[in-house]
This record gives structure tokens, C-alpha cells and sequence, in this order.
């Protein structure tokens, strides 16, 4: 379990404040009072719209890095100050005295207090999310991102990471959950971003567990990535409740080839001229395998059988004296050495398959074909593929 990290967040916060101020150096707009504000306050000294836009001027004037950010805020804080007397509302004049402040809890109780009254303006909202970081605040840090990511969906793969940053946290997961079960306009576009963190993929795997991701690309990337880190047992729980608990709308094949999320649903070669695929009526599985293409045609994960294991698989794959080129292969997961290789015979081949290793918790069941370049090309079906333990009561 990841836990609370303080020199990891105190990173993630260094990151958000250039973020911050790189977010407020894009605010500014073609509008002339922010445009041309010096202008603007020489024709209007009580603007203070004009003003503020000139503080932040200044201020951005003396920041080109993160760590001069308190003594920018200081020398544009005389004219924060001015555009609040006229606006009080005024949310970059208030984000400036906040930076400004050299004592943390004044500068904390600034940052909550205007953020409270203004929940639009990405600068105080950047900053509050910049104090719950650093407080290590998980539920505050996830509430300040929804609010920022609401409001601003056009910066979300800017937020992304430091959401990714607290969902590392496993503690993290039941705000994530409470938050990501109902509709949101970035839902989607995170969990994309997140599945493809290597890091993330465990706790994703258990939030998943409490929440559906709406849509099966996601699950399938998930279970994926799950088995390309050797977390077999996690994947296979979390197939196993997809299964159980399919998404809304899902089109989840029923039956013997279901091939939804690999690899413990079958996975199917589909290249031109290397093909395995589901017959018209689902019952059997149509074969291509073209002079010159050969490989693993399908493959499919189970949890290794408790002892001595048989397979039988009824085919009708021509020419059959090309069988001795298709052959079933078993090995542990993760382990490209199989500890069992059989050829196929035609008709209905049964092979005998030994006990798997010790330590062997997933089996990876391979079909292997090929067709040698000035032989003629493999094709035909599989009519079924059935396993069983020595009682003969086990299938697949």
C-alpha cells in the first residue's frame, strides 16, 4: 500500500505552484483593460478591475521561477491592495496578498477565506488546492480538483496528474469512489489518463471493484495492464467481478468464445491472413493462417488446475499433414518456457496435460499454428476446446 508521502506531495506542490502561475499568466485576455491597464487606470482611477489586472502584471513581470513567487506577490501587493478598495472581490488581488504572506496560517486563512467566496478563478482555486496538498488533505485536495476541473475542463490534463498523484494513496479510494460514482464532465478523460499509469493500475483495480468505469475499453485496458505487471490474482478478481456485475450497456459476448477481456476470456490473432474468429452463429471458431505467417493463434489464462489436467479439442484444421505444425502449449503465466507442447492429430485430440509447477497460480493455454512459406495455408474450425481435471467435471 502506497501511503502519505511528505516529500512527495511537498514535489507536488512546488509543480502546482508553476502551474498556478503559469495558468494565470494564460488568463489574461484580449479584453483592453487587461490588455492595456495602466491605460485603463488613467482613464478610470477607480477601476478596479483595470487595477488588478495591473498587479498581476507586475507580479508576473518578476516571476520566470516558482521559488520567486513570494517576493513577486510582495512588490505587486501595494497595488492588489488598491484594486481591493475599490473591488473587493477582486480574486488575483486576493491570490496575490495570499502569496505575499510570509506567515503560512495568515496565508492559509487568505487562501480559504476568498477561495470560499470565489470558486471560479483558477488562481485562488490553484492555490487552495496548492494548501490541501501540502496538508496531505485528501478529501479537501479531491474536492478542490473536482471544483477546478468543473469550471475549467480545457486544463484538465494539466490537473490530472496531481489527481493521479492522490489516487496513488490507497486511503484515497473511498473519496474517489464517493466522488467519480456519479456523473462528471472529466470522469472519463481521467480514468484514460489513469489506466495508463503503471502506478495507479492496483488502486484503480480496487476502486473498480466499489464503482463501474462506464465502458468496457476501460476495464479491458485495466485488466491488461494488471497482467503485463504480474498481478495475476488482482486481475482475475477483477475479471471476475466485471464478469459478475457486466457494465451498463455492455455487449458481453455469451458463450463458449467470449472474448471481451483478455486473456481470461480468449484472446484471437486478427491480422490479414492470420486469423482466429468467432463463426456466423458463435459456436465454433473459424481459422486463416496464410503461407509464410505463423504464431500464437489464441491464448487464454486459468487459474492452475489443483493436479494432472486433460485437454480435448474436436477441429477440423486442414491439410492434416500440416498438423504436426499447429500444437497446443501450456506454462505458468509469465513464464515463456511451457511445461507441456502437444501436436495436434485430426479430428477430436485429447492431450494429457501433467501437474503445473509449484508456485504456478495462472496457466496460459496456447494454441500455436503455422504455415511455412511453399506450404499451403492453414484453415478450418474449432468446434470445442474443453477442459478437464482428472474427474472429468472441470470445464473452461
Amino acid at each position: 500500500m502506497t501511503t502519505y508521502n511528505p516529500r512527495r506531495f511537498a514535489i507536488a506542490s512546488g509543480l502546482l505552484a508553476g502551474l498556478a502561475i503559469l495558468l494565470l499568466l494564460q488568463s489574461i485576455s484580449s479584453i483592453n483593460f487587461k490588455r492595456e491597464p495602466e491605460l485603463s487606470i488613467s482613464l478610470l482611477p477607480m477601476n478596479g478591475l483595470a487595477r488588478e489586472q495591473f498587479a498581476f502584471t507586475e507580479f508576473a513581470a518578476k516571476v520566470t521561477d516558482p521559488k520567486e513567487t513570494q517576493a513577486a506577490a510582495e512588490y505587486a501587493s501595494g497595488q492588489a491592495r488598491r484594486a481591493l478598495r475599490s473591488k473587493p472581490l477582486a480574486p488575483k488581488s486576493h491570490a496575490i496578498l495570499a502569496m505575499a504572506e510570509p506567515d503560512s496560517s495568515v496565508r492559509s486563512e487568505i487562501i480559504s477565506l476568498a477561495a470560499s467566496l470565489n470558486r471560479r478563478d483558477l488562481a485562488l482555486q490553484g492555490l487552495w488546492l496548492n494548501e490541501k496538498l501540502s496538508e496531505g488533505n485528501f478529501p479537501a485536495t479531491i474536492e478542490a480538483l473536482d471544483q477546478i476541473l468543473r469550471v475549467h475542463p480545457q486544463h484538465s490534463e494539466q490537473f490530472f496528474p496531481v489527481l493521479a498523484e492522490a489516487l496513488e494513496d490507497q486511503r484515497t479510494i473511498p473519496e474517489f469512489a464517493q466522488l467519480l460514482q456519479g456523473p462528471l464532465p472529466w470522469k472519463t478523460g481521467f480514468l484514460r489518463y489513469a489506466v495508463r499509469q503503471r502506478q495507479l493500475q492496483p488502486n484503480l483495480a480496487l476502486l473498480r471493484m466499489q464503482i463501474g468505469f462506464e465502458g468496457e475499453p476501460i476495464d479491458r485496458s485495466l485488466i491488461a495492464g494488471l497482467v503485463r505487471q504480474g498481478l495475476y490474482s488482482e486481475a482475475h478478481g477483477l475479471y471476475a467481478h466485471i464478469i459478475e456485475n457486466p457494465p451498463v450497456g455492455s455487449e458481453l459476448t455469451i458463450g463458449p468464445w467470449r472474448s471481451a477481456y483478455p486473456p481470461f476470456d480468449w484472446y484471437f490473432v486478427n491480422d490479414a491472413g492470420f486469423r482466429v474468429q468467432p463463426s456466423l452463429n458463435g459456436e465454433t471458431l473459424d481459422i486463416a493462417v496464410r503461407s509464410g505467417r505463423g504464431g500464437v493463434i489464441i491464448e487464454k489464462f486459468i487459474p492452475a488446475p489443483t493436479g494432472a489436467a486433460q485437454v480435448r479439442i474436436k477441429h477440423r484444421i486442414a491439410p492434416l499433414q500440416q498438423l504436426r505444425d499447429v500444437r497446443l502449449q501450456a506454462n505458468c503465466a509469465g513464464n515463456g518456457t511451457p511445461y507441456f507442447d502437444g501436436r495436434f492429430k485430426p479430428g477430436e485430440v485429447v492431450f494429457d496435460l501433467p501437474q503445473a509447477p509449484q508456485g504456478c497460480d495462472f496457466v496460459s493455454l496456447v494454441i500455436y499454428a503455422r504455415a511455412w512459406t511453399g506450404q499451403s495455408s492453414l484453415s478450418g474450425t474449432i468446434e470445442s476446446f474443453e477442459m478437464v481435471e482428472p474427474n472429468f467435471n472441470k470445464e473452461t
